[in-house]
């Protein structure tokens, strides 16, 4: 992506780069965003759990539009709620006709309990290895709109400057820097699910 954007609204801190601005994990931490954010209790420790984190969804005091994190973690998260979907008496049917082709890969969204999310995987996005078996990494349950208002979006502004010309007219033209910034509106609507994964 250009200029590394991908990257920075991941991981980009301006508290270290000073030509950078925070990215969505940055935000969680800094101190305001993260007092009011959404986030679960089993941080630490803990295997990734489907109802658990419907739970969790289904805590927040709106409900999120899209669920951000790294692609292990995500899918890790859907086979979760595949296997919630064939538990019990739905047998995966293999032969004909089958109700599955073995070797099946996940869709850009999840029927979760609160309803369709989209979901969005980025390499940039945390992931730490716990043990020789296990990662911990973050889902970001994010509301990107709400009534028609975007709550998180990505902001360039490239300032207006005056250029005296001769004879004495004045003209408008750009100037040749660029003030980015990740915008992240109602933190308490966004949340952050911490947990291991195998």
């Amino acid at each position: 992506v250009m200029n590394g954007w991908d990257r920075l609204l991941v991981q980009g801190d301006a508290a270290t780069r000073a030509l950078e601005f925070n990215g969505i994990e940055n935000y969680a931490s800094g101190s305001s965003a993260g007092a009011c954010m959404h986030t679960n209790d089993n941080s630490a420790s803990g295997t990734f759990s489907a109802i658990s984190f419907d739970r969790f969804l289904a805590e927040s005091c709106a409900k999120p539009t899209h669920l951000f994190g790294h692609p292990q973690a995500l899918q890790e998260m859907m086979a979760a709620y595949f296997q919630l979907g064939f538990a019990g008496s739905q047998v995966i049917q293999v032969g004909s006709p089958s109700r599955l082709t073995p070797g099946y890969n996940f869709a850009g969204q999840v029927n979760t309990g609160v309803g369709l999310l989209q979901v969005v995987a980025d390499n940039n996005f945390r992931r730490t290895a716990a043990s020789t078996t296990t990662f911990q990494a973050d889902i970001w349950a994010l509301r990107m709109v709400h009534n028609g208002e975007p709550l998180v979006y990505k902001i360039t502004q490239i300032p207006l400057g005056l250029t005296d010309l001769t004879p004495g007219c004045t003209a408008i033209s750009f100037q040749i820097w660029a003030k980015t910034a990740l915008i992240i509106k109602a933190c308490c609507m966004h949340g952050r699910y911490i947990s291991q994964y195998t």
